[in-house]
């Protein structure tokens, strides 16, 4: 729920904490786009809070917020360009710069996650996987282990097995492994809002091992628990996923797929997707 965010930046505004205000917003707007909230939605939060922030002089909370504003930008609006989103890290880590301390290097951090995950919902896996790298570079620098709710690890994890497809190293099997046991450990400790991403990545890796009967089984599990959880656009990414799986496998059910893969990236608002994904079907 985004309502006890809500309700301290409201509080906070009553009250003249702005700092805490805009802080809650910022969260607010980070948790919104992790959780798949419409991100029609979520761009109105931008514009709004986005303003206030600059009225009330909070320019560190209103750089955190520009990865989102950004990744809105990209799967909402048509004719992706992967080159554009290099120049729009790069724009950001210099505006970044500007600021010093263990703030700067969480939105450092924080801007290099949510670009990788626009990489990779695009295909674009090698920027993604380069969008790690640079993300854990400045996480060892503070000895800082992100975690965005279990986010971090699944992203990475997918990126790690789209690399392991393209490229068959085997170090991107270990760090596999590795993403899945850290989400193992959340659902272990009572978030079960992850269990679809665990289903989604053990699918991925099954099909990198050729156990057909098994992927086939967890690709499933997966959809129907981010229906279930309502995360839409988690839904469409493993529907997705399960398309391209059956595609390989020459099964006709892969148009159905990419049928429901299409329908949720629009319902969840990401436009520029849906484009991207009509361009790049293979059947």
């Amino acid at each position: 729920s985004f309502e006890p965010l809500l309700r301290s930046y409201q509080v906070g505004m009553q009250t003249g904490g702005i700092q805490y205000a805009m802080a809650s917003a910022s969260r607010l707007i980070i948790i919104s786009f992790i959780a798949g909230r419409n991100l029609e939605e979520i761009d109105r939060d931008i514009k709004t809070f986005g303003g206030q922030m600059i009225e009330y002089k909070q320019f560190i909370m209103h750089r955190m917020i520009f990865p989102i504003k950004h990744a809105v930008l990209n799967l909402s609006t048509s004719s992706y360009d992967p080159s554009f989103l290099v120049r729009q890290v790069k724009e950001q880590k210099d505006e970044l710069a500007q600021s010093s301390g263990k703030k700067h290097f969480v939105a450092t951090s924080e801007t290099y996650f949510f670009y990788g995950v626009v990489a990779y919902m695009f295909g674009e896996y090698a920027l993604a996987a380069e969008m790690v790298e640079k993300r854990r570079e400045v996480d060892a620098k503070v000895l800082r282990r992100p975690i965005l709710y279990g986010m971090v690890a699944f992203y990475d994890a997918l990126t790690f097995l789209a690399m392991a497809r393209i490229t068959s190293h085997y170090k991107w099997g270990v760090e596999v492994s590795s993403s899945i046991s850290v989400l193992e450990k959340f659902i272990q400790g009572g978030n079960p809002n992850l269990e679809n991403k665990v289903y989604l990545l053990k699918a991925e890796a099954k099909s990198l091992l050729d156990e057909k009967e098994d992927a086939l089984v967890m690709y499933e599990m997966a959809i129907a628990a981010a229906n279930n959880n309502a995360f839409i656009h988690e839904h469409a990414i493993a529907s997705e996923r399960l398309a391209d799986f059956l595609f390989q496998n020459d099964d006709p059910r892969a148009s159905h797929f990419y049928g429901e893969a299409h329908r949720l990236y629009l319902q969840w608002g990401a436009l520029g997707k849906c484009e991207q994904l009509c361009k790049n079907l293979p059947i």
